[in-house]
């Protein structure tokens, strides 16, 4: 199992796993795990997110304090309120999915949109009128997220209108 070099929150020595869901651009993965991250939640777990972006993106809102201090030359920029807490940081590096997760804490388990090349165990989530090909064989997969029929393949198969299935299978496969 792809893990961080830190521990969850349940106080156990392990390290958090990662888990990343890959597929096509419109295949639905983060509808899908809009729907199963509430289940996971509902069976205790704490979760951490991490989706990559290809193409760039700035949280920041042009003119607020926050985004003129950054653009000022601020390396590490927290925005805090009583609800939430954000960190903007600039980086020149491309780093490594372990790397990255290794900054989130206090989680039970990492879920990652797309990181295709990590060595994260892989949920490849297919969309049938997208009529894209597979991402990945069997072989490279711990299960398929699919509104189609089964993969003719052994990698278990979910259906992506019901996300209970795999929140159970999350389970066990992080125990």
């Amino acid at each position: 199992m792809f893990t961080t070099g830190e521990t969850g929150t349940s106080g156990s020595a392990g390290k958090t796993p990662i888990l990343s869901f890959v597929g096509n651009s419109g295949s639905g993965k983060t509808m899908y795990l809009e729907r199963l991250i509430p289940e996971l939640k509902l069976r205790g777990l704490r979760i951490g997110i991490v989706k990559n972006d290809a193409h760039g993106f700035d949280i920041d809102i042009p003119g607020k304090d926050s985004w003129r201090l950054t653009r000022a030359g601020a390396d590490i920029t927290m925005i805090a309120s009583p609800q939430k807490l954000a960190v903007v940081e600039q980086w020149d590096a491309k780093e490594s999915l372990e790397q990255i997760a290794n900054r989130v804490s206090n989680v039970d388990l990492i879920i990652t949109e797309g990181f295709r090349t990590s060595n994260a165990p892989k949920i490849e989530v297919r969309r049938t009128a997208c009529g894209h090909e597979p991402i990945f064989g069997p072989e490279q997969l711990i299960a398929v997220v699919s509104d189609g029929a089964p993969p003719d393949d052994s990698v278990p198969w979910f259906p992506l209108d019901d996300p209970e299935p795999m929140a159970a299978f999350i389970m066990e496969y992080i125990r």
